[in-house]
């Protein structure tokens, strides 16, 4: 089970190398935890703003946006056992798996 610290400790492994390989800079990242009570625990919270990481309250985080959470794209895609070899491949896995009907997602 993810609690709190187990969360916690993911975060501090992966997400300041994730967005520094992808974005860059924090000022530009707005980040969206799942609605899960680990994810929004004060212990986590206080390391995202000790860490100058903007994030989405738990209270204006909405469910069932996909939109919004592109990892939950590339989750359908792992789920399904596709690998890619790069970002371009990425994409065109997300692209064909968004088109498989709700049934077979």
């Amino acid at each position: 089970m993810v609690d709190q610290h187990v969360y916690l400790d993911i975060l501090k492994r992966n997400l300041k190398k994730f967005i520094k390989e992808n974005h860059h800079s924090t000022n530009k990242v707005l980040f969206s935890p799942e609605k899960a009570s680990a994810h929004h625990d004060s212990t986590v919270t206080t390391w995202l703003e000790n860490e100058g990481t903007a994030f989405v309250p738990k209270h204006d985080n909405l469910p069932n946006r996909p939109q919004e959470r592109p990892i939950e794209r590339k989750m359908k895609v792992s789920e399904r056992g596709w690998t890619a070899k790069n970002k371009i491949d990425l994409a065109k896995r997300i692209k064909t798996a968004e088109k498989l009907p709700a049934n077979v997602r």
